[in-house]
């Protein structure tokens, strides 16, 4: 099934958009998710990246030019120009301005704030920076040949990508003993970080629907990228998945991971799908009009 679908879709890259509405609504989500997360720090970023940052500060420099992606790091004075040209290209992004230079723009800031405060964030934050990495190179509403091929890659790199994702995490998790054994969601919910003591009290004294939770969160992980594919079944699990994050968003504290691990779902749904709820909302005939 996998490879059928994608054969299909190589063989049809320079045809036209594969799933233009659905790639469009993914990439607003994608700058959304950059421009809310953004506020969030807007005011305690002083702490993260500016001159009084907790972050330890390097007593060297390895110059803008040869280490792009961690002068903030080496030069806390230029916290406020990196935060606020990340929001704002994130903002022009998401109403689909400046194109390929706002879509850089977000992407160089995006990493020089990660480098600068790395244990600030959550491997959501850098799978949403590869999902911008592969948006450089795309446009979803376009008529011109290369565009059209380049943006249908890089539609498919962000699908694949999320199942790489899947399927590592699960990998790693198989490789340990906690998760075999049923006990990795005990461990993680009792994490004072992770949840509230109601929380970790309520599954505490509920331990077999822990041994439950950790067996099935593995399960999911390992069947995504193989039953995603199958189109009976598609939307139960990609229900079950919003299901899981947001599991993880609302109970663990961890909102910017759940929404950034959901944000490619929307590829997975079928265009026709996308087609009938534009129609129903009144945006089918805006979308048409950018392809103009």
């Amino acid at each position: 099934m996998i490879i059928e679908t994608l054969n299909k879709w190589m063989t049809a890259l320079g045809e036209g958009m594969l799933k233009p509405r659905a790639f469009w609504v993914f990439e607003r989500l994608v700058y959304a998710w950059f421009f809310v997360n953004g506020l969030a720090y807007l005011g305690s970023r002083q702490i993260f990246w500016g001159a009084e940052s907790v972050f330890m500060i390097p007593n060297y420099s390895q110059g803008l030019i040869n280490n792009l992606f961690y002068a903030l790091i080496y030069n806390r004075g230029i916290d406020d120009w990196v935060y606020f040209l990340h929001v704002g290209g994130a903002f022009l992004a998401l109403l689909g301005l400046g194109r390929a230079l706002s879509k850089v723009v977000v992407w160089i800031t995006a990493l020089m704030l990660y480098y600068a405060a790395w244990s600030l964030f959550n491997s959501g934050f850098l799978l949403v920076c590869l999902f911008s990495f592969y948006l450089i190179f795309a446009r979803p509403v376009t008529r011109k040949p290369y565009m059209i091929v380049l943006s249908n890659v890089a539609m498919i790199a962000c699908m694949l990508q999320l199942l790489l994702v899947y399927a590592e995490s699960a990998a790693y998790k198989m490789s340990g003993s906690m998760w075999w054994e049923g006990t990795a969601f005990y461990y993680a919910i009792n994490l004072e970080q992770f949840s509230s003591e109601s929380t970790r009290a309520f599954f505490n004294d509920h331990k077999g629907l822990m041994t439950m939770l950790t067996y099935l969160g593995l399960g999911y992980q390992v069947a995504f990228p193989v039953l995603v594919w199958i189109r009976k079944i598609k939307w139960v699990w990609l229900a079950l998945g919003v299901a899981f994050h947001g599991f993880i968003a609302f109970w663990m504290g961890l909102p910017d991971f759940g929404m950034a691990m959901v944000l490619a779902y929307t590829l997975f749904i079928d265009e026709s799908v996308w087609q009938q709820l534009f129609l129903r909302i009144g945006w089918e005939q805006r979308f048409l009009k950018l392809g103009a």
